[in-house]
């Protein structure tokens, strides 16, 4: 049963992208409006033309986006939702799991928000994880420089926490996970590919992450 927490859990690596990349500025010294800056669209220029599935492995299913324009192969078994969950210009497509506790059920997500256009995928990156550390405090930890979809990405991790307490006999646990987080920006917006779950528990999920990540692929 999913509570106002598990709710919040599973959007809020949206919400560490809603403040949108303002502060990549023009140039000029000056930080412009979102208005005053030509925007990405994250959508393709013309409909993909999605064909029938192949090669796919039998414990895969493949994900087609026809509002974005990308596929992903995702575990058999877990529930893929298209965009699930919307906060400002970003929507997340995800993909849910098993619930691993009483407030955190494991998901992956794909999601793709507007940014100024030339915005480089170190750029994206690093105004991200400032708000990260604005939202929840402490310092992301971030790991190697990879390639997705022959775009250059960066990998973070980091935790989040609820400061909330249960009320005395509540069986809701406190709101505590983890996330490693995949982010590049490319000419058709600023992609964030993420897996969640609960504190310590993200390691037997992280090999399906990984495979989800390396078959991202734009139409």
């Amino acid at each position: 049963m999913f509570t106002k927490k598990t709710a919040l859990i599973l959007t809020s690596c949206l919400v560490i992208a809603g403040i949108a990349l303002v502060a990549c500025g023009d140039g000029s010294g000056g930080t412009p409006t979102q208005e005053a800056v030509a925007r990405t669209t994250c959508k393709p220029d013309q409909p993909p033309v999605f064909g029938t599935p192949v090669n796919v492995p039998t414990d895969k299913l493949e994900f087609q986006s026809t509002e974005r324009g990308y596929t992903v192969l995702y575990p058999a078994g877990w529930e893929a939702k298209a965009n699930h969950s919307a906060i400002a210009n970003i929507s997340a497509d995800a993909f849910l799991g098993p619930v691993a506790s009483n407030s955190v059920r494991v998901n992956m997500s794909v999601t793709c928000e507007t940014i100024p256009v030339g915005t480089t995928s170190r750029e994206f990156t690093d105004a991200k994880m400032e708000v990260l550390r604005r939202a929840f405090g402490g310092s992301p930890s971030q790991g190697e420089q990879l390639t997705v979809d022959g775009k250059d990405a960066y990998l973070i991790k980091f935790a989040m926490g609820s400061e909330d307490t249960p009320a005395p006999g509540s069986t809701e646990e406190p709101l505590n996970a983890e996330t490693v987080q995949v982010m590049f920006a490319d000419a058709r917006g600023g992609w964030t590919i993420s897996l969640l779950a609960p504190e310590g528990q993200l390691a037997p999920y992280r090999a399906f992450f990984d495979e989800l990540v390396a078959s991202f692929h734009e139409m």
